[in-house]
């Protein structure tokens, strides 16, 4: 058991020469500092300033509403009551709406389907599609989560609303 405890003490010993060997030879060298220096000033500067406005706000989106219920024009509604969408065009039909989406006047559809308001009264669940542009992240995430989070505060009231009258 001595030994062992001789083997690892002259281990511990020769860890810390090398470390401090490494140390000694990475501060020394002025390359390697200003690339440590550089990188920090980069990453931690330069590059938080392209990010810097994080919240996208009015973030134009199209609804295409081919249920024209009470139900899907609340929803409709609701994604305007988010402070980052904007429901700036009601295309009659996903052609248009795949139109604008690539001429980039908007950056999202929500697709609320024919049987939307049939679904929710019969106490099923109805799909409602959402169409993001992935290309700018920061877009996509902005108009997905607003979007699927309005979504799901929508479904929640429902499902309040249902069990109340129960």
């Amino acid at each position: 058991m001595n030994r062992f405890v001789e083997y690892f003490k002259l281990y511990v010993t020769e860890v810390k020469s090398v470390m401090r060997n490494e140390y000694r030879s990475i501060f020394s060298d002025p390359g390697v500092m200003l690339i440590l220096i550089f990188a920090l000033i980069i990453y931690s500067v330069i590059y938080s300033l392209v990010y810097r406005p994080e919240v996208l706000t009015d973030v134009n989106i199209a609804v295409v509403d081919e249920s024209h219920t009470h139900s899907s024009l609340q929803l409709t509604r609701a994604f305007d009551w988010v402070p980052n969408t904007q429901v700036s065009a009601r295309p009659l039909d996903m052609e248009e709406a795949k139109r604008m989406f690539e001429s980039r006047e908007i950056y999202g559809i929500v697709h609320i389907p024919s049987d939307f308001e049939d679904l929710i009264l019969s106490g099923r669940q109805s799909a409602v599609s959402v169409y993001c542009d992935a290309s700018y992240f920061l877009m996509y995430r902005q108009v997905f989560q607003d979007v699927v989070t309005t979504i799901m505060k929508a479904g929640a009231y429902v499902e309040l609303q249902r069990l109340m009258q129960k």
